[in-house]
C-alpha cells in the first residue's frame, strides 16, 4: 500500500463535509464516489502543490479531494455541464483556500491555455464517442508541462462481467450508452504526443473494473 495515498474512510468523510451544501441528489453521489473510483490511488499521484488541470472536472470531487489533503497549487477544472459546475463552485468555498482553485465552462477541445505539473481525466473518455477518444487524450496531453504527468483513470473492457457492471451504472445515472476506451489505443496516442507510460494497471474495487494510465513528458533529450 502506498503510504502517500489518503484512507478511503477518510475520503468519504470529506466529501459528505464538502459537499453538505450540494442538494440532495449531488450530495449523496458525491459521498458515495470514493467508494466506488479509487480516488485514493489517484490524490497520492498529486505532487505537492501541483497545477492541476481537471479535464471533465464534473462537480469537482476530484480536485475538491485533493485540495482537502493539502496537495493543490493553483488549479483549474473544466467541464460542460453547468449544473455540475455549480456544485463545484459551492464546493469550492468550503476550501481551506477557495482562491487556489477555479471551475471554467468548456469541454475536452477548449482547454485553458498554459502548461499544467498534472492533467488528469477522470471517467471521461467513455462519454465521448470512440472515434473522438484519441483526439481528446491529445488535447489533454498537450497541456502537460515538461517533467509533468497525465492521469487518466477510466472503466476497465475486461473482465466482460465488470464492463457490463460499469455499463449498467451508467445507463442508471447518466441515462447513457457508454463506449469503453481502448486503454492500447490510448498507450500509443500518448506516445506520439511525446508522453512516456510509467505505469498501467487494472483496479478492481466493489464490481466495478479501473484502468489506470499514467504517463510523463520528459525533459528534451531525455
Amino acid at each position: 500500500m502506498n503510504p502517500d495515498a489518503p484512507d478511503v474512510a477518510g475520503l468519504v468523510a470529506t466529501a459528505r463535509r464538502l459537499y453538505a451544501g450540494a442538494p440532495m441528489v449531488a450530495r449523496t453521489l458525491q459521498g458515495l464516489r470514493p467508494r466506488i473510483c479509487p480516488f485514493e490511488v489517484l490524490i497520492a499521484l498529486v505532487p505537492a502543490g501541483a497545477r492541476v488541470l481537471d479535464v471533465g472536472c464534473g462537480s469537482g470531487l476530484f480536485l475538491g479531494l485533493a485540495a482537502a489533503n493539502g496537495r493543490l497549487g493553483a488549479s483549474v477544472g473544466v467541464d460542460r455541464d453547468a449544473r455540475a459546475l455549480a456544485v463545484a463552485e459551492r464546493m469550492r468555498c468550503a476550501l481551506p483556500d477557495p482562491a487556489a482553485l477555479r471551475f471554467v465552462a468548456g469541454d475536452a477541445g477548449d482547454l485553458p491555455a498554459g502548461d499544467f505539473d498534472l492533467v488528469v481525466l477522470i471517467d471521461v473518455l467513455h462519454h465521448v464517442a470512440p472515434a473522438a477518444q484519441v483526439a481528446v487524450l491529445g488535447g489533454a496531453a498537450a497541456r502537460v508541462a515538461v517533467g509533468g504527468r497525465l492521469v487518466c483513470k477510466d472503466i476497465a473492457r475486461r473482465p466482460r462481467w465488470r464492463a457490463l457492471m460499469n455499463r449498467l451504472h451508467d445507463l442508471v445515472l447518466a441515462r447513457q450508452w457508454v463506449h469503453h476506451p481502448d486503454a492500447d489505443a490510448l498507450i500509443a496516442a500518448l506516445g506520439r504526443a511525446g508522453l512516456i507510460v510509467e505505469r498501467h494497471e487494472r483496479i478492481d474495487r466493489w464490481w466495478y473494473a479501473h484502468d489506470l494510465i499514467v504517463a510523463r513528458r520528459p525533459a528534451e533529450g531525455v
